[in-house]
């Protein structure tokens, strides 16, 4: 049978290790820095910015969880001096009404995970991973809403690389990795493009594109659109150019001087 303890006045001069639980042992250590420690006896062992409350003793499942309606929230609130007494600075949330999981960052909502999906600046989410700046009043494609970037204005995803080094796009299968790819050299300044594993297209430093070819020279099966304006056909065994014009006669090709006709 348990014992009872009755107190009438004070008690001055007592100490305690911590709270016991029904078993004599010690569940809840509250130390000389007011750390407290649930399963654990050594909150103080933690960093100093994370040990006013330490849960479990590094053995076993251990966790905290926070009950609430069905209609209701379960949040963990994140509060400054400031902002102590009358809101607060961040928190996570979880929305039981909408199976929604949040998190506030100075008070305001920025990540939402709902039903697999992943929205960074906004509660609408459309796509996989959606990241939104501001609202374009559009949607993603169904064949291409695994990612979306989204803004009102101009929108874009920078690649950042060493400068003697590739930022890239790579578009494989369960078969190749690799057999796709949009390829950005910085340390010659020359972009291409692969196709079924092999590079097809480039254009260089200079803007040269480059088809089936990556030079210049006129010997080189393939195609030169070279940035001072000429081009290059070359091929092997076959003509190197077919000009078809339909529906009426007319001119085929025409030859300027200046602008003018000539031929």
């Amino acid at each position: 049978s348990g014992a009872t303890l009755a107190i009438a006045g004070s008690v001055t001069g007592f100490t305690s290790a911590g709270i016991d639980d029904n078993a004599t042992s010690v569940a809840i250590t509250i130390d000389s820095s007011e750390n407290v420690g649930i399963k654990n006896t050594t909150p103080s062992n933690f960093n100093a910015s994370a040990r006013q409350l330490v849960v479990g003793s590094g053995s076993g499942d251990n966790g905290i969880t926070i009950f609430a309606g069905t209609s209701n929230n379960s949040s963990l609130f994140l509060a400054d001096g400031t902002t102590a007494t009358n809101g607060f600075r961040g928190s996570v949330n979880y929305l039981h009404n909408g199976d929604a999981l949040t998190l506030h960052a100075n008070a305001t909502e920025t990540m939402r995970l709902t039903n697999g999906k992943v929205g960074i600046g906004t509660s609408s989410i459309t796509a996989k991973l959606q990241v939104t700046s501001a609202s374009s009043g559009g949607t993603p494609h169904a064949s291409a809403d695994e990612l979306a970037i989204e803004n009102s204005a101009n929108t874009g995803i920078n690649i950042l690389s060493g400068a003697s080094h590739e930022g890239a796009i790579y578009f494989g299968d369960s078969s190749d990795n690799d057999i796709g790819r949009v390829r950005y050299n910085h340390s010659t300044n020359a972009m291409d493009f692969t196709v079924n594993a092999s590079v097809r297209a480039t254009i260089d430093s200079s803007g040269n594109f480059f088809v089936a070819t990556t030079t210049e020279a006129s010997d080189d099966v393939g195609h030169a659109l070279l940035a001072s304006g000429a081009a290059y056909h070359t091929t092997d065994g076959t003509y190197a150019g077919l000009f078809n014009r339909k529906s009426s006669d007319g001119e085929i090709v025409q030859i300027r001087k200046d602008n003018t006709v000539v031929g």
